[in-house]
């Protein structure tokens, strides 16, 4: 079960972006609290994504 994100950082997103109560609580629940990086979520390019030679064990 997820915990209740912080109604503050929620009302922020709502009012920010126009998004739903619903959209801006899943926001803030995946650590996406400021404006540009919801655009960054939702509208992103392969330039945005991490590198996949991050990912843990990778080279194994």
């Amino acid at each position: 079960m997820l915990r209740a994100p912080e109604e503050s950082l929620v009302q922020g997103i709502r009012e920010e972006t126009g998004f739903s109560d619903a959209a801006s609580r899943i926001m803030v629940n995946r650590g996406i609290l400021a404006p540009r990086e919801t655009e960054t979520f939702l509208n992103g390019t392969l330039q945005d994504l991490s590198s996949p030679f991050q990912m843990k064990d990778l080279e194994k």
